[in-house]
């Protein structure tokens, strides 16, 4: 029997999808740290991003993934607005960057 999605059990595909978005989340956290922000996996679903060295602590933010009616992946700021698509995380990063450390911007 081939192994692909159609086969695969429900239970099963739930679990695959917890473990992307665990891996999506850690992924953008890391891309924050890679732009000099300080960066930590809160949840499966959650980042919170701050500053570097604590600077400004009022502008931290908590990043959330969350999947819209159709269950595409989208990441959100605090206020649930989108930021963009999941896949685009190099992107997100860049926009986190440019709202949470603005005056660390090139």
């Amino acid at each position: 029997m081939p192994h692909d999605d159609v086969h695969t059990r429900p239970e099963d595909r739930a679990t695959m999808a917890k473990e992307e978005v665990h891996r999506l989340m850690y992924r953008l956290a890391d891309a924050c740290r890679q732009r000099g922000l300080d960066a930590l996996q809160l949840a499966p679903t959650r980042v919170r991003v701050s500053p570097p060295d604590a600077a400004h602590p009022e502008m931290t933010e908590i990043i959330t993934l969350k999947a819209d009616e159709e269950g595409r992946l989208f990441f959100h700021w605090s206020w649930d607005e989108k930021i963009c698509p999941a896949d685009e995380l190099e992107w997100a990063a860049h926009v986190i960057k440019n709202v949470v450390a603005p005056e660390a911007m090139p």
